[in-house]
């Protein structure tokens, strides 16, 4: 439960101010409300007495409760006015946002190599567990507690037997449920992990829907998902109703309670050692009290049920970025484009410490052109992962102008440095000019137009009657496949950066739009460092050096021609694709 506590004190230290306003009127509002019973038992012990005067004080008393009720309706709107100002919106928005720049500030790598699907569902469960949890504080429970701290004091101050009775078995039954609770939660907790992973199976499903429909498979794909959900369903089925005999036994403790205090009521009533009114009101309050312990086990219940989302998001939060990034990075110092490796070492820690790169060196010019190739696994996307920093090296450097890469401005790096085209057209359901823009920083119309007629997409978008603001759909459905890829090499392109990087960018387009793309890529890296990844090697057959990788090392090095001489893997390579020196 200290988490549920952490999760109060977080919300109460951004929403202070408001808080206390809103606090200060529920006090006043259960002050009032237990006012009442005592007024009400007042108006029958006047009652009790015949006569005029009688009759005017209880009108009177009746006047006062009226009032008191008025007040509290003031109070109240007092109190909703504030929270819907100053909080009741406010809340799910900050926690939502905070998840977001926690997943914003993990580095590339941590996104690249471990479970994202899990991540996203950690983040979006826990951001909406964190904002039931404190709504459910400061909305239910904190009126509550106020409450019946208030009915305790009064019933011990007007019945001190009757009061200790009633304190001792709530907080006997308070402790007890602590003790269930904290037995229960292992089961809680893996409820969770069950939901996050049937949460990845739907949303791999649901992401690969086309692959599930061009195999014929929706019947498997529907029993997977249907079986996940049953098993985690059995489990906290088993959980649930373990917890929930154990709070019945607990429960039980109310009805007796109250009879036996009922009981002693009833006794001091008959042997005048109180009046009916305060039998009335004493009555009253010890039902209140014994209501609020049972919305307390209500509270435990729902909490019980939200709690191990938030917890798990706490895990996550305790995840930091894998790179550090420097208090005063850097800045405004890359401005030829010179890449230099220097023994660098990298493997993959999640991945049972698979080898990326191993004591790796190169230097590659300003405004060379460098081709990539390689078998697959041989540490290709791991130079370039490394080249934008996705990870950082375990030993060695990435130095970018003589200068050492984790030491400069990461932001700055990316959004003006360093343009980097995927094989994986990652494109918003906005603009043309949103998605164009997205790159860099600050980037005009005019710049966005030439980035277009560099890509051979200028043509075709702004034939479009909306132009630049024509709307591409989700994930680009408007394009064809060659022009999303143009529309990528656009982005890259159109903040001006002084490295190009493409990766696989013609891999899954037909003749037609690669010799397009192709035509782009060498209008694109016109005076700039361009890194080019590919396995149809035709694409970087020209350029001034190509990097033949082999088992995590840049293996051989040099021109087409040099490397048919000196490199079987990659004559072997030529050969399979009938490849010959031009």
């Amino acid at each position: 439960m200290k988490e549920f506590f952490e999760n109060i004190k977080q919300t109460y230290i951004r929403f202070k101010k408001a808080i206390i306003v809103i606090l200060i009127c529920i006090i006043v509002e259960q002050i009032i409300m237990i006012a009442v019973p005592y007024l009400t038992g007042r108006i029958a012990d006047v009652l009790m007495k015949s006569g005029d005067t009688a009759f005017k004080t209880a009108i009177l008393i009746a006047l006062l409760i009226f009032s008191l009720r008025m007040f509290s309706r003031l109070i109240f709107w007092v109190r909703e006015k504030q929270e819907i100002k100053n909080m009741v919106f406010d809340i799910g928005r900050v926690n939502f946002l905070e998840g977001i720049n926690h997943h914003m500030k993990l580095s590339g790598g941590q996104h690249i190599s471990e479970n994202s699907e899990k991540r996203r569902s950690t983040i979006s469960r826990g951001t909406a567990s964190a904002t039931s949890l404190s709504m459910m504080f400061f909305y239910e429970i904190f009126p509550d507690i106020v409450k019946i701290m208030i009915v305790f004091t009064a019933l011990v101050f007007f019945n001190s037997i009757v009061g200790l009775f009633v304190i001792s078995i709530f907080a006997i039954g308070f402790v007890f449920q602590i003790f269930f609770t904290n037995k229960a939660m292992p089961g809680f907790d893996k409820w969770q992990e069950m939901i996050k992973t049937q949460d990845k199976v739907a949303g791999e499903h649901a992401k690969n829907i086309m692959l599930t429909k061009n195999f014929g498979k929706e019947s498997d794909a529907k029993k997977e998902i249907k079986e996940i959900f049953k098993k985690t369903d059995s489990h906290i089925k088993k959980v649930w109703y373990s917890f929930m005999k154990k709070l019945l036994l607990i429960n039980s403790l109310n009805p007796v309670t109250g009879v036996i205090s009922m009981g002693i009521l009833i006794y001091q009533v008959s042997y005048g050692f109180i009046s009916l009114g305060e039998f009335i009101f004493v009555s009253m309050w010890v039902n209140m009290a014994m209501n609020q312990v049972a919305r307390a086990q209500h509270y435990q219940r729902r909490i019980m049920r939200i709690l191990p989302a938030y917890r798990d998001l706490q895990k996550e939060y305790k995840v930091k970025s894998n790179i550090l990034v420097q208090d005063n990075p850097i800045s405004g110092i890359v401005l030829e484009g010179k890449i230099e490796f220097k023994n660098v070492s990298f493997s993959y820690k999640n991945n049972n410490n698979a080898l990326g790169l191993k004591d790796s060196s190169i230097v590659i010019f300003p405004g060379q052109k460098i081709g990539i190739t390689g078998l697959s696994g041989a540490g290709k996307s791991t130079f370039v992962n490394l080249l934008l920093r996705h990870f950082d090296p375990e030993s060695g450097q990435v130095l970018i102008d003589d200068n050492d890469l984790r030491l400069i401005d990461l932001e700055e790096y990316k959004s003006t440095s360093i343009g980097f085209v995927s094989q994986d057209n990652f494109l918003f359901d906005k603009s043309v000019r949103y998605n164009v823009a997205y790159s860099g920083t600050h980037i005009k119309d005019e710049q966005i137009i030439k980035a277009l007629k560099i890509a051979n997409l200028h043509h075709r978008i702004m034939s479009h009657e909306d132009g630049l603001d024509a709307l591409i759909g989700e994930g680009g459905i408007n394009l064809s496949g060659g022009e999303k890829q143009r529309l990528s090499i656009a982005r890259a392109v159109v903040k001006n950066p002084k490295i190009l990087i493409f990766d696989e960018a013609t891999s899954s387009v037909d003749s037609t739009n690669e010799k397009l793309i192709q035509d782009s890529l060498d209008k694109a890296s016109k005076g700039k460092t361009m890194i080019a990844i590919a396995h149809r090697l035709p694409t970087i057959q020209n350029a001034d050096k190509i990097l033949f990788f082999e088992d995590g090392q840049i293996k051989h090095s040099g021109t087409h021609r040099e490397l048919l001489s000196i490199s079987k893997g990659y004559a072997s390579l030529c050969g399979e694709q009938s490849l010959r020196i031009a």
